[in-house]
């Protein structure tokens, strides 16, 4: 009896299950309580559960200790092969991504939060394998028979429209080429989504609709949504525009801050002005994005004003005092620090007055009284 025993464990720690996804899915394990994904394994058995690189599947998948081998289908349920027949011992779920996983120690890892189904819905694909959970011979495709369509997808596809079909991504020939051009592929993704088309679900759109056709999909076509760069420099200059505008001077600006692109869907760019903070010689402008009137996003610029557009306290100025078409100079001293174009205080020499004012130069002070 211990014998048995010893030989079914030394049986099930020798199994092996290699798989992979053959469409957009990741298989998920567990590592310190948090899921990881990889698209391919070589599963093995530790104490009676599926693992891969000593990580556990998830949901887990037990295995009997005295199977002898390991098979999977396409829809991802694993059989073992036991010495008085077979049993489904768990089926494979999987996760998509709208942007690709990051590598992270031999797994991949994604801040986003993944799309939940199994394996032959939609584009989550079909667990391949070498260990093929079927006695039957196995399946050969059916030639294509002559006439039928050619699918050619291009590599990238950049669109307009709110719903895409075959004929947006692909150049289509051979009978019925038109209606193949009018099977809805996806919806359009959001600006800056990169979505791969796969061949895996130009043929289920195909197959469902009963229609076989020759499909070629080239490694790494996209398609996106059509877009218009804004730069960083057009961020800057719209919130140094609206800066100055506030300030009622062209007070030399300098940005603190780099930045990459911004992506705005097509139409007519406008970018304004949604906010104006300042704190001593800095101002951060909110700079919105809309495109068509509507908007779309926004970013915040931080800029700097330079030392010469500025006033420090006790620095000696000329205040320019104004009272309706009127204008007396007279000697001053600032008592606050302000930039051109900001109310600063400052005292009259000759008699001691306290005064506001706004600094117009960098060693004037207009007060109007």
């Amino acid at each position: 009896m211990i014998a048995v025993l010893i030989s079914s464990l030394a049986m099930a720690a020798n199994l092996s299950l290699p798989v992979h996804v053959d469409g957009e899915g990741y298989l998920r394990f567990v590592r310190d309580g948090r899921i990881v994904y990889s698209a391919s394994a070589d599963f093995s058995v530790d104490s009676g559960q599926l693992v891969y690189k000593g990580l556990p599947l998830t949901p887990s998948v037990r295995i009997p200790a005295s199977a002898s081998r390991l098979e999977v289908d396409l829809s991802g349920n694993i059989v073992a092969v036991l010495p008085k027949g077979r049993t489904t011992c768990g089926r494979i779920v999987l996760a998509r991504f709208e942007t690709k996983p990051t590598e992270d120690h031999g797994f991949l890892v994604s801040l986003t939060r993944a799309t939940i189904g199994n394996p032959g819905e939609g584009l989550f694909g079909v667990i391949r394998s070498a260990n093929a959970a079927s006695s039957a011979a196995p399946h050969i495709a059916p030639a294509i028979p002559s006439g039928s369509p050619t699918v050619s997808v291009r590599k990238l596809t950049e669109i307009e429209s709110k719903n895409v079909t075959l004929g947006d991504i692909a150049t289509i020939s051979g009978d019925q080429a038109d209606a193949v051009s009018a099977i809805e592929y996806c919806a359009a993704p959001p600006v800056g989504i990169d979505v791969p088309i796969t061949a895996t679900r130009v043929k289920a759109l195909l197959k469902r609709a009963g229609i076989e056709a020759d499909v070629d999909v080239p490694v790494g076509a996209i398609l996106r949504q059509k877009f218009q760069p804004v730069t960083q420099d057009q961020f800057v200059a719209a919130a140094v525009k609206a800066a100055q505008e506030s300030l009622g001077a062209e007070v030399p600006l300098t940005c603190l801050q780099d930045g990459e692109d911004f992506r705005a869907p097509s139409g007519q760019l406008e970018l304004k002005s949604e906010g104006i903070s300042a704190s001593g010689a800095s101002l951060t402008v909110t700079v919105g994005v809309y495109v068509g009137g509507k908007r779309v996003n926004s970013r915040s610029i931080l800029l700097k004003a330079d030392a010469t557009a500025q006033v420090k306290a006790g620095t000696a100025v000329k205040i320019y005092m104004k009272s309706g078409g009127v204008t007396v100079e007279v000697p001053g001293v600032t008592r606050t620090a302000g930039m051109i174009g900001q109310t600063v205080t400052v005292m009259v020499t000759q008699t001691g007055s306290i005064l506001s004012g706004v600094v117009i130069g960098v060693d004037k002070v207009e007060v109007k009284v």
